[in-house]
């Protein structure tokens, strides 16, 4: 079969093949199953021998294995199909264990028996069965007649499967795209991409009680429930490589049918990444910024498995989660995917996944986003295999969302410099800002540099060249960054070094920005709390006219004061007039 989804305003096409030898009543016997979407393929075979399943995946030429067992003596092979076949009457309710192919995992599956009604098939008026199929946190309202499905509704989100004639099938039209049947409503957020600490207020018909909010290091929950985020840079993040961790987080380091850390390939990649990293913090920053600037973000709706998305690099949140997590297990890092909902804009939160390392603690990451530290929209719904994630499906059109703010944590503290204050973990020095209040809007992809908080005084200076190279084609910005030791009372993450981002901008004599680029030769550095000199080269393709163009460097890195949290802050601004 092939399904046709609107994805982001684009129609694409998954296939499906299932064949399957099962008896009567639909009891699994034997499954073979195909899906892809135009991209990658995955194959799974599925035999079954007494309450045991036996699966094979197959995906980019690799083999993993997967047995799961269940009670009892029947296995539907789909519940909807098997439950199409049976006599129902109104309350009647039945449990199931149920069998997805895709992951190889068995869940259960509780059918209840709603009513009796008249639906239209095909034209024709019919007294069908209406069956709640409630798996894997979805509840599908499914219509059955003479054992057959006529129409299936996912009741949250408004999805509708009917039945039609085989001869319309190429006429048939996606009526809802998918990025706005998951998005979640909520208040306008004011700068959704920092770090620090953000509270939120989450309501709607859900029984929480299913859920597993609270997650050390990264989210706690209260009643409301009332979800507080945590976004920080790791105090004092464990050397690398690292040695033996403790037992409870053995399953973060395993490998499973979609995070294939154990491949040859992948433990190679993973250790060339890693090379000569120091801390395991300094080696998740370097996985996570092979993942971002390596896989093509392009919207997918295929399952996830971090081989193909190896040989393929591109995809959506759920490809850059899973490589990532793959590559940090392959070199003894644990780490996890969380999937719940980030706040996208215009008052709307949409479903997204983001992997969680531990480095000595837990830390959220985003590597779609860019993001060393995932800003404090970030909201965790479910964390661990795809399993585990199914919960958030029941989440999903439901959900609204809103951020708390019934405490105030507004103060400020004198430094040697300047009084710095502090609004919601953000800490501001008014003497540094008028660097930018030339009407330029620089930006970097998670933040506006102009909203970002600055030292009492420089401690950077710059010494840069901008060149021409490739006939006039590439624009080059290279130079030396001379840092000075950093003053009191501003404190690096582990007292000893901090990760430093540049940022170059070209802006032409309308203050708009023509070129701009990020990083050092091998992409953030990190430098000494002492200070030192560094040398950096900026470029990417530019073709345009540089005349009455000026250019601006920001160094940029994350801080904090004793007693506080951390907050991204700019150390120095370097300027050039063409």
């Amino acid at each position: 079969m092939e399904w046709h989804l609107l994805l982001m305003g684009t129609t694409r096409t998954v296939t499906m093949e299932v064949h399957a030898r099962t008896g009567t009543d639909m009891d699994l016997g034997y499954l073979t199953m195909m899906m892809s979407d135009g991209t990658s393929v995955i194959e799974t075979t599925a035999r079954r021998v007494g309450n045991t399943v036996e699966t094979t995946v197959n995906t980019s030429g690799r083999e993993i294995t997967n047995s799961s067992e269940f009670e009892g003596d029947y296995l539907p092979t789909f519940v909807d199909l098997a439950a199409a076949t049976m006599e129902w009457a109104v309350g009647d309710e039945m449990t199931f264990p149920t069998f997805d192919p895709s992951t190889g995992m068995i869940f259960e599956a509780t059918v209840t028996c709603e009513a009796i009604e008249d639906v239209s098939l095909m034209g024709d008026m019919v007294s069908a069965t209406r069956l709640l199929v409630a798996q894997q946190g979805m509840r599908n309202t499914v219509w059955v007649y003479e054992g057959q499905i006529v129409r299936e509704e996912e009741t949250g989100m408004g999805m509708v499967l009917t039945r039609v004639a085989p001869d319309t099938e190429d006429n048939i039209i996606p009526s809802s795209d998918l990025y706005e049947v998951y998005a979640v409503t909520s208040n306008i957020v004011r700068d959704p991409r920092r770090t620090g600490e953000r509270a939120w207020l989450l309501s709607g018909d859900i029984d929480w009680s299913e859920f597993e909010l609270d997650y050390p290091g990264i989210q706690t929950v209260s009643d409301g429930p009332i979800i507080t985020v945590t976004a920080f840079t790791p105090q004092n993040p464990l050397s690398f490589p690292m040695s033996e961790v403790d037992d409870e987080l053995t399953p973060y380091l395993v490998a499973d049918a979609m995070i294939q850390s154990e491949d040859s390939v992948m433990i190679a990649v993973a250790d060339s990444l890693t090379e000569g990293a120091t801390y395991a913090w300094d080696a998740v920053t370097r996985i996570s910024r092979f993942v971002d600037r390596g896989v093509e973000n392009v919207p997918t709706v295929s399952l996830p498995s971090a081989v193909d998305v190896l040989d393929n690099m591109r995809g959506d949140c759920n490809e850059h989660t899973i490589l990532t997590v793959a590559l940090c297990r392959a070199v003894g890092i644990p780490a996890v995917t969380c999937a719940g909902i980030v706040y996208v804009d215009n008052g709307i939160f949409g479903y997204h996944a983001w992997p969680a390392v531990w480095v000595g603690e837990w830390v959220a990451i985003d590597p779609t986003f860019s993001q060393p530290v995932a800003d404090c929209t970030h909201i965790v719904l479910a964390r661990g295999s795809l399993d585990a994630q199914y919960v958030v499906n029941g989440v999903l059109g439901r959900l609204s969302i809103e951020e708390y703010t019934g405490q105030d944590i507004s103060n400020s503290i004198e430094t040697e410099n300047a009084t710095v204050v502090s609004n919601s973990n953000i800490w501001f020095a008014e003497e540094f800002m008028n660097i930018f209040t030339l009407g330029i809007e620089l930006s970097h992809a998670n933040y506006l540099l102009e909203e970002l908080p600055c030292l009492p005084n420089e401690i950077c200076s710059f010494t840069f060249n901008a060149d021409r190279l490739n006939n006039g084609s590439v624009f080059q910005v290279s130079g030396s960054l001379l840092v000075d030791a950093l003053p009191e009372p501003f404190e690096a993450f582990n007292n000893e070094n901090y990760l430093l981002s540049l940022n170059a901008f070209l802006v032409n004599r309308n203050n708009e920005v023509i070129w701009a680029q990020d990083g050092f030769p091998q992409g953030d550095a990190w430098v000494s709390i002492d200070g030192g000199n560094y040398q950096f080269r900026l470029m990417s393709s530019f073709n345009g006219d540089l005349e009455g163009c000026r250019i601006f460097i920001v160094a940029s890195t994350d801080l904090r004061i004793p007693d506080s949290h951390e907050s991204r802050i700019i150390i120095g601004v370097g300027r050039q007039d063409l």
